[in-house]
């Protein structure tokens, strides 16, 4: 994933848009059904806002949700492949 992140190596890590960087390629990623690599983007994003933010922070809590999220997509996904034996349909509507 490191070559999605060239704003990471010009702003580092440290960064205040650098999180937010990584959550919106997950959300991005998100439309496209790439739950492992969604949930990579959020669980990176957590680790940075825990580490410059702190836990406490309502940003920290935001990413922790989105972390949540990613994961119930992962469970969604994998429970309606093994139902229907196909992957979910693709809704292009919005």
């Amino acid at each position: 994933m490191k070559e999605l992140w060239p704003n990471e190596v010009v702003l580092g890590k440290d960064h205040p848009h650098t999180p937010t960087l990584h959550e919106n390629t997950g959300q991005a990623l998100c439309f496209v059904g790439n739950c492992k690599v969604v949930l990579e983007c959020h669980q990176k994003a957590l680790s940075i806002h825990e580490s410059v933010l702190g836990q406490d922070n309502p940003k920290t809590s935001a990413t922790h949700h989105n972390v949540g999220a990613a994961l119930q997509d992962q469970v969604t996904t994998k429970w309606h492949w093994l139902t229907f034996k196909r992957p979910l349909p693709f809704d292009n509507s919005y």
